[in-house]
């Protein structure tokens, strides 16, 4: 329901590529009953087939980035594998392949590859991420200007996600 994944699905929708929706709630905040009602009328208006898993703080026992990634990439993948998608494609934008060096870097995990690859394999899916040339704030331009709802995550804005040394 954020911008970014509101302006890809907008955007793939528009040039008519046939797609699916996969949504997680995490139930990590409050309003995430309203994401999820967003993006699941979205796809109903439009006939787009949409898939939904829903989660719960509490199931996790570690470190919740990683369990929601977990999550998120299971249900992926059994969609992909049911239906015989061609391609995962993932709303990451250039402020995200950004974030992601520089996390790298701070954590001194600078293998071959800095950032986010805009193909690559995950649990043997193909993984698209076509959006890691735009920043952040063309797409959130482009949304408001284009009239495409979405809905800003404000948990983004916190800076506590990042382990302590």
């Amino acid at each position: 329901g954020g911008c970014d994944s509101m302006y890809l699905l907008d955007y793939l929708y528009k040039k008519g590529y046939y797609i699916g929706v996969a949504h997680v709630n995490y139930n990590y905040r409050y309003d995430s009953y309203e994401d999820y009602m967003l993006v699941k009328t979205y796809c109903e208006q439009r006939d787009i087939p949409f898939f939904y898993k829903e989660c719960h703080p509490s199931e996790c026992h570690g470190n919740f980035q990683d369990y929601a990634r977990h999550e998120r990439y299971m249900f992926y993948k059994d969609i992909y594998e049911t239906y015989h998608c061609d391609g995962l494609i993932l709303g990451h934008h250039l402020d995200d392949h950004l974030e992601t060096i520089y996390m790298q870097m701070t954590h001194h995990k600078t293998s071959f590859y800095l950032g986010l690859k805009e193909v690559n394999q995950v649990y043997n899916m193909n993984v698209l991420r076509p959006m890691l040339a735009i920043y952040k704030d063309y797409i959130r331009h482009y949304c408001d200007t284009h009239h495409i709802s979405y809905r800003d995550d404000y948990t983004n804005f916190e800076t506590d996600f990042e382990d302590e040394e």
